[in-house]
């Protein structure tokens, strides 16, 4: 009943967010983007993961991407099993296919279409919350329900 309840309020409070947008596309000005993996019960968090919580489930953040006022990227910080090595513009632009292989995009646009959807690089997907006070949107893609992510905006 309480689930039920906390589902209601998080809807009214996503309709209210996104009500003024209805009529036309708002462009979102993405800081960060962020990809995570939901964590199953009995998954070990090592100590240098960095986890954030979502509608009462925890996820393990796998990449972050930082932009700069252009909302072109300026560095990258990927998890690997000895922790997450982060990487400068100068560093990745050095790799062959760094960006592309790792499924990062040199520069991002985000937009609001409606109350549901969301486009990143011309690409739709499907809004899962926002945080109004924290300015973050969540997201996920119909083709791989299991990443959740989260744009930071400003």
């Amino acid at each position: 009943m309480i689930n039920n309840f906390l589902v209601f309020v998080f809807n009214l409070m996503l309709f209210s967010c996104l009500n003024e947008q209805s009529s036309s596309n708002k462009q979102v000005h993405v800081v960060e983007r962020v990809s995570a993996m939901l964590i199953e019960p009995g998954y070990y968090i090592g100590e240098n993961d960095s986890i954030f919580n979502f509608m009462n489930h925890k996820y393990l953040i796998k990449t972050r991407e930082f932009f700069d006022n252009d909302e072109i990227i300026s560095h990258v910080a990927i998890l690997k099993s000895e922790g997450y090595l982060e990487f400068s513009k100068a560093e990745f632009s050095k790799l062959k296919n760094f960006l592309d292989g790792h499924g990062f995009s040199e520069a991002i646009e985000a937009n609001i279409v409606d109350k549901r959807h969301l486009d990143v690089n011309k690409k739709r997907f499907l809004i899962r919350g926002v945080d109004r006070n924290r300015r973050r949107i969540y997201y996920t893609s119909s083709i791989n329900k299991d990443t959740l992510y989260c744009l930071v905006y400003r």
